[in-house]
């Protein structure tokens, strides 16, 4: 998107030639004649707000007349027009774009014919659709002008599957680094991974659109929150697995030794009405990991209580992060599909 529309179409003109007339009982009952349009007078219309040639009617071949003086011509023609895009909805935008026609001539009156803009030869276009075009009279300086005006909608069906849908499950894949076993020692790869790859779409969908700071895609605010967002996992992530290898629950934030004894006496509570057997992973003599099945949660040792800290974080993590991305996205798209 370069802020340009490009538009095939054709321009049918009429006018009154007070010059070329003629009584058809004196020419041999003629009373329409087509000559080319190099050798007589005819309008020459103006794309004000081109991006390339302003001339439109350059290429116009001939003209029609009656003998009344009544005078007709049609060309067709391929322009680019320059049209301000508004991609703060992207990939739902909506662009406002005009043509602008004018012979630059002050002393002409220029009236559009009834009917206005014909899409009767228009083709679909895969990207886009028009809606309500229409032509109204406007004014530039002294200068008459013809405004045809359209709005042209994106169609976002294309843009949803292959960019927004992905990143939506990239930020909810990425939570599942709390549910990620600490002993896979994969977490930081797995988290890093997936920040990557919101940078790599980041960069993707900038080259789609264009590059100004006039009315900011809401896709890139997210893009850049969700960044940010999985630069946070990464470091979450850190946190935690420095957690789990702490060898001392001494060393462990004073608020999170406080929370896990707490629940450690409510787990003994409950162990005594109901009997039931709690089991923590701790390690051996020899470092590996072996199941103990332990009927009083306060006699846990050092290690399994920093266990539970572990997975006390890794819960309240996955938690902040669940939410705040869920309620992102949501709103996210509820705004850009509205």
């Amino acid at each position: 998107m370069e802020g340009k529309l490009k538009v095939g179409g054709g321009l049918n003109l009429f006018w009154t030639d007070e010059i070329i007339r003629w009584n058809p009982f004196h020419n041999g009952n003629v009373s329409k004649i087509s000559l080319p349009a190099t050798l007589i007078w005819h309008p020459v219309f103006y794309l004000v707000n081109s991006a390339n040639n302003m001339d439109i009617s350059s290429d116009l071949e001939s003209c029609t007349y009656k003998h009344t003086g009544e005078s007709a011509a049609s060309h067709g023609f391929i322009v680019s027009s320059l049209c301000s895009p508004n991609t703060r909805f992207y990939p739902y935008d909506e662009q406002e774009c005009t043509l602008t026609f004018s012979t630059l001539k002050s002393k002409f009156h220029i009236n559009p014919i009834a009917g206005g803009i014909s899409l009767n030869e228009y083709e679909e276009n895969s990207k886009w659709e028009i809606l309500n075009p229409r032509v109204e009279n406007g004014r530039i300086g002294i200068y008459p002008t013809i405004d045809l005006k359209m709005t042209i909608k994106r169609r976002p069906t294309f843009l949803m599957l292959t960019f927004v849908l992905p990143i939506v499950l990239l930020g909810f894949m990425n939570l599942f680094v709390f549910i990620l076993s600490n002993n896979s020692g994969e977490r930081i790869s797995f988290s890093v991974t997936v920040l990557l790859s919101f940078a790599v779409f980041i960069t993707l969908i900038s080259d789609k659109m264009p590059h100004t700071s006039n009315n900011l895609s809401l896709l890139c605010v997210y893009l850049l929150t969700a960044l940010m967002y999985s630069s946070a996992i990464v470091v979450s992530t850190i946190i935690s697995i420095n957690i789990y290898n702490i060898n001392d629950f001494a060393q462990l934030p004073t608020a999170l030794r406080v929370i896990i004894n707490q629940r450690l006496k409510s787990s003994r509570r409950i162990g005594e009405e109901d009997s039931t057997i709690k089991q923590c992973t701790t390690k051996n003599d020899h470092g590996s990991f072996i199941e103990a099945h332990i009927h009083a949660p306060s006699n846990l040792s050092d290690q399994c209580k920093i266990m539970k800290a572990g997975q006390l974080v890794d819960t309240l993590f996955l938690t902040l992060f669940g939410t705040i991305y869920l309620l992102g996205s949501t709103v996210f798209l509820a705004i850009i599909s509205s």
